[in-house]
């Protein structure tokens, strides 16, 4: 629900000016000198695990848990180079290459995200699904099995086409704070994933750099609103600005990002965030969603020699040992995650990533380890 408040500053044309409809290329990064950034954040930028590890120390790895859980992320991959696309509800949906990002919402996709009302339907979740990009998360896989460059290279292409269709903050896809963030975060590890990748052209690094640019400072628009200051959303924003300005640095607005996300997120877990183990929102999801955010937060964190503070660790242990104790029968539902090799519904996979990074254990050993070594590396290996 959104607030009185936003709906009158939405009205007065105040988010208008905060995030203006203005072409791509006028978010170069660091001005006259944009020819730069890319050599500087491939050599400086804080690094991922998923961008140091070889693929052929991963490979053999993906390999066995692909066996293990019947599911190919190359013959997926092939699927979604002839267009078509898996649906969190694990349902396909065959439609093109690259697909129509904003099919049925064609009305609006020229409209100021500020001014645009969005249904609660099935075209909704559609639209949204495709464009989280968790598709993305299986070429990763894929190139890691198999080292084929085409699908590094399908993966610049669908994401020069979504620029191309959905203008800075015009449409459907600037509408949501969470969805924003979402896409903020999962762009950002797969283009750590192929950092070193040919097909990371610097032409390319310069126009995922105005996609961070464009998506942090929609997310600073309104992460401060009324309706994120408690809210599962907010928290998505938060996390989201603050990857923005650590993971893409030396950016015009990074330093304020990195600044203003890490503040905020920190007060956000504070309040949210109980000793007891549970939190403040009422959904099940959300807890898995919580603890998926705060792993992703450390993930980061340590990609800058840095940790989440002791208190928000006892936290978030007591909040593992809530879920460990009913992760098979819990119910989630579709699209609750956006971490690589973690399916719709698999809340196994999110926790086992957060007790190895958060305590070096593990419940049990399984695929679900694949998740943790793509975002955190070997960890894993060596977790009891």
């Amino acid at each position: 629900m959104v607030s009185l408040a936003f709906l009158i500053k939405a009205k007065l044309g105040f988010y208008a000016r905060k995030t203006p409809a203005k072409p791509w290329e006028l978010f170069d990064p660091q001005g006259d000198a944009f020819k730069e950034y890319p050599s500087l954040w491939r050599s400086r930028a804080p690094a991922l695990p998923i961008s140091q590890i070889p693929r052929d120390y991963l490979s053999p790895w993906l390999e066995n848990y692909a066996m293990e859980s019947g599911h190919s992320p190359v013959d997926e991959a092939k699927a979604i180079a002839l267009g078509n696309f898996r649906l969190t509800s694990s349902r396909f949906m065959g439609t093109s290459f690259p697909p129509l990002w904003n099919q049925g919402f064609e009305s609006v996709a020229q409209q100021h995200w500020s001014k645009i009302s969005l249904p609660m339907d099935d075209k909704r979740e559609v639209a949204q699904e495709l464009s989280r990009f968790t598709w993305a998360l299986v070429l990763v896989r894929a190139w890691i099995l198999d080292g084929d460059d085409s699908h590094a290279e399908n993966f610049w292409k669908l994401f020069e086409d979504w620029l191309d269709k959905n203008q800075p903050h015009l449409g459907p896809q600037w509408c949501s704070d969470e969805e924003v963030a979402r896409r903020l975060m999962t762009v950002s590890y797969v283009v750590q994933a192929f950092r070193y990748h040919p097909a990371t052209t610097e032409a390319r690094i310069i126009k995922a750099a105005r996609f961070i640019s464009v998506s942090a400072q929609r997310l600073q628009a309104t992460f401060a609103e009324p309706e994120n200051h408690d809210s599962l959303a907010g928290l998505y924003a938060k996390v989201g600005l603050y990857s923005a300005g650590a993971l893409w640095p030396r950016l015009p607005e990074s330093d304020i990002w990195r600044s203003d996300g890490l503040e905020a997120v920190l007060a956000h877990l504070a309040r949210c965030l109980k000793c007891e183990g549970t939190t403040e929102f009422a959904e099940v999801a959300s807890e898995y969603e919580v603890l998926q955010l705060v792993t992703w937060l450390e993930t980061v964190l340590r990609s800058e020699k840095e940790t989440l503070p002791e208190s928000h660790h006892q936290n978030i242990s007591a909040l593992m040992t809530q879920i460990a104790e009913r992760v098979e029968a819990d119910s989630l539902g579709a699209g609750t995650f956006f971490f690589p090799a973690c399916e719709a519904n698999n809340g196994v996979s999110v926790l086992v990533a957060a007790q190895i990074l958060f305590t070096g254990k593990r419940a049990n050993s399984s695929s679900a380890d694949e998740t943790s070594l793509l975002l955190n590396g070997p960890l894993c290996l060596s977790a009891n």
